[in-house]
């Protein structure tokens, strides 16, 4: 689990260790892998097999309230923003 900013961080860090340029998604790539009509994790389960449900942090900062960033919730496909303190999944992308 790890903050917005620790996620970012966190990509910093394995592209550095890595040589590859990964990335935290914005807020409209992780959209991309929601299926809503799936059950939960709502994905491609044959593409992400193993999709934990719960909260993914986005690159997306909210615009109107600075102190919270865009999350993706993969047990339902919900979009919504929290806490910039507040814990979420990471999947970081190239």
């Amino acid at each position: 689990l790890f903050t917005p900013e620790q996620a970012l961080a966190h990509a910093v860090a394995q592209t550095e260790a890595t040589g590859v340029a990964w990335h935290v998604p914005n807020v409209k790539e992780m959209n991309w892998l929601i299926r809503r009509e799936n059950s939960p994790p709502a994905t491609d389960k044959l593409v992400f097999p193993k999709t934990p449900v719960g909260n993914f942090c986005t690159s997306t900062p909210d615009v109107s309230q600075p102190a919270n960033a865009w999350v993706i919730d993969f047990e339902f496909g919900r979009v919504f923003t929290v806490p910039r303190a507040a814990p979420c999944l990471l999947r970081l992308a190239r």
